[in-house]
């Protein structure tokens, strides 16, 4: 995975965890699953102050990505959870494989600030496939079929 932030911490080749540190505010983004991968994806969002004086971050959260041939450009807001000091959940569902470019907007009512960092989203699983789910249909019928094969062949036997 490639980064692109004020400051980037930890190892990305071994985890899901990105940090990220601006002149406002400290971030800490989780994806779900590592890697990254076609289909849908839970992001955990922490953010705190760099200057932490007991103040918990209770603003507003835009996330944007962008497809990695920046043809299309997807808005979310992500929510807080309650009974948190700052954790944010977001999702996304990831259609094209390639460098994702995020851009998150932290924003309370007096300070504002942008990051940007890239993810590499790679090829899916079968499960999530474009036609996937007529392999699993197909699998389906074949246990439909033979059992009405079977019970036919134990009918006649009788």
């Amino acid at each position: 995975m490639t980064f692109n932030s004020f400051e980037l911490s930890g190892d990305s080749n071994d985890e899901n965890t990105i940090l990220l540190s601006g002149n406002n505010y400290f971030i800490k983004i989780n994806f779900d699953t590592y890697p990254i991968k076609l289909g849908e994806q839970f992001i955990d969002i922490e953010i705190e102050y760099i200057e932490n004086n007991g103040n918990k971050f209770n603003g507003n959260v835009e996330i944007f990505f962008n497809t990695p041939s920046k043809s299309e450009r997807y808005k979310f807001i992500a929510l807080k959870l309650p009974d948190t000091k700052s954790l944010y959940k977001a999702t996304h569902t990831f259609k094209e494989p390639g460098n994702w470019m995020i851009e998150i907007y932290v924003n309370d009512k007096k300070i504002s600030e942008d990051f940007v960092f890239y993810v590499n989203v790679n090829n899916p699983s079968i499960s999530v496939l474009k036609h996937g789910y007529l392999l699993m249909l197909m699998v389906a019928l074949f246990f439909v079929v033979g059992y009405v094969k079977l019970y036919f062949e134990a009918k006649n036997k009788k």
